[in-house]
């Protein structure tokens, strides 16, 4: 994954200051997801799903902007559903890994997936020093780009797009190394792999 120690050394310290205060928020509050309404995220309902042809093949000829994911399958989750939300001034494409049993008795949507990540249109997202960001952890650097929790969850500033994490804790280091591009064949830019820079994502 690393070209050689120091580097995974690096990468570590980097990322420490952003996982502190994603911690810390998620102690204070469950992490939640905007695709359910407001439970705690439960392991014990994760499923691992099945790959969507569908959906790897739409992020991978999305021609909109550029879109991060973590390739068909991660961490023992699939990637099982990619959708576009464009509207009321949001722009963002949601990649969906594995799924969530729903609680016995539950009325859809009850359940938070493993894992999302989020990609967020140019523009559409506040700047990582904007003082216009509630619930904001401390400022810190991930893989060369601007990041910092907001309201529990991961953002990455890239130079192109703004990058969400939603998934718990023990995942979102591994997360963060392994993040790539995922449609720079579409728009012909260099490929992003993992570890790569994501300072200037797909410029």
């Amino acid at each position: 994954m690393f070209r050689d120690g120091r580097t995974a050394s690096a990468f570590s310290v980097l990322v420490l200051g952003l996982l502190a205060s994603w911690a810390a928020l998620a102690a204070a509050q469950p992490e939640r997801n905007p695709l359910g309404n407001g439970l705690p995220a439960d392991p014990s309902r994760f499923r691992p799903g099945e790959v969507d042809a569908s959906a790897v093949t739409h992020v991978e000829t999305f021609a909109a902007y550029p879109v991060a994911w973590l390739g068909e399958e991660f961490a023992g989750f699939k990637l099982t559903k990619m959708f576009r939300a464009d509207a009321n001034g949001q722009d963002a494409v949601y990649l969906i890994y594995g799924e969530c049993v729903p609680r016995p008795g539950a009325q859809e949507p009850s359940c938070v997936p493993p894992l999302e990540i989020v990609t967020n249109a140019p523009g559409t997202v506040p700047g990582p020093e904007d003082q216009r960001l509630v619930n904001a952890g401390e400022l810190a650097s991930v893989r060369g780009a601007a990041a910092r929790a907001l309201s529990g969850s991961p953002f990455i500033w890239t130079e192109t797009v703004t990058i969400t994490i939603h998934a718990n804790a023990p995942l979102v280091e591994e997360v963060l190394a392994n993040l790539r591009s995922a449609n720079h064949e579409e728009l012909r830019f260099d490929q992003v792999s993992p570890g790569d820079s994501l300072r200037e994502f797909a410029r």
